[in-house]
C-alpha cells in the first residue's frame, strides 16, 4: 500500500487510479500526516459494500454459521444425491 499527500493527489491521481485497476494496489491519501481517504478498485469495493451488507444479516450470518457446523460434523452429501432428493420432492 502507498501513500499520497493531499497535495500530491492531483498530479499522481492517474498514477494511484492505474495502480488500483491493474494491480489490485490500495493507495491511501494523507493530510497533516493523517490518512483521510483510500483508492481502490471498483471491484474491490463492491466487494468490501457485499461482504458489509452480509455480515449485517443477522438470518444470513447465522445459515453460514450453521452451515460451518454442518460440514464440520459431516453433515453432507453429493451433489447427485442432493438432486435426487430434490426431484423426488418435485423441486427439480
Amino acid at each position: 500500500m502507498s501513500t499520497l499527500l493531499v497535495s500530491e493527489v492531483g498530479p499522481q491521481l492517474a498514477r494511484a487510479l492505474a495502480a488500483a485497476q491493474t494491480t489490485r494496489d490500495v493507495v491511501e491519501v494523507a493530510q497533516d500526516g493523517q490518512r483521510v481517504a483510500v483508492v481502490l478498485n471498483a471491484q474491490q469495493y463492491d466487494s468490501l459494500v457485499e461482504t458489509l451488507e452480509v455480515l449485517a444479516d443477522a438470518e444470513t450470518v447465522t445459515a453460514i454459521q450453521q452451515g460451518l457446523a454442518d460440514l464440520t460434523a459431516g453433515r453432507v452429501c453429493s451433489t447427485e444425491d442432493l438432486a435426487q432428493e430434490l426431484r423426488r420432492r418435485g423441486r427439480l
